[in-house]
């Protein structure tokens, strides 16, 4: 979505926010291909059985694009990184983006928690739990967008061309042959 609103932005790279988008989709849609479900508690439920792999496969793939999802780095980012340097001055278009960005990180990171994690109780070890999962997931986002801001803009693009989509395409086969031996 964001993607089209730093199009003509020369310090984004729009393409780049729709291929990690595309890889984002293939980490959720492929864990469905077996159960056929785009359930998230049926999908959390998966513990072990043939789709095991595929599941963390998919869970890894998700952390890799959950930086540029949050808007972590500035190849995604029409603000700014949080607290970097050249960071837009604030206005009505500054406000909304950062409400926006506030309102992303948990759905991003609660929809991680629900689909590649058995869901619990309604208790408050389970709430607790989920939190923790979820802060898990921010971290290793934080962890990881870091890293690409340390490595700059060009380690970004090559990290994505050459390491997040061939990945997205090995848990797609992944997923596909998972699929056709799980029906047998």
């Amino acid at each position: 979505m964001l993607w089209t609103w730093g199009w003509n932005r020369g310090e984004l790279d729009p393409r780049l926010m729709l291929v990690i988008q595309l890889c984002w989709l293939v980490a959720l849609l492929v864990p469905a291909i077996q159960p056929q479900t785009l359930k998230p508690q049926t999908l959390g439920n998966i513990q072990l059985d043939p789709i095991l792999p595929v599941k963390v496969a998919c869970g890894l793939l998700y952390l890799l694009c959950l930086p540029a999802l949050l808007h972590l780095i500035p190849e995604s980012a029409p603000q700014g990184v949080p607290g970097g340097a050249g960071r837009r001055p604030t206005g009505l278009e500054g406000a909304g983006f950062s409400a926006l960005r506030l309102l992303l990180w948990l759905p991003y990171c609660g929809l991680f928690a629900s689909i590649f994690f058995p869901s619990g109780g309604d208790d408050a070890l389970d709430l607790l739990r989920f939190l923790g999962l979820v802060a898990g997931a921010a971290a290793i986002s934080v962890a990881i967008s870091l890293n690409l801001i340390y490595r700059g803009a060009a380690f970004t693009r090559r990290f994505v061309t050459m390491v997040v989509v061939p990945f997205a395409w090995i848990t797609l086969g992944l997923g596909m042959l998972s699929a056709a031996i799980g029906t047998r």
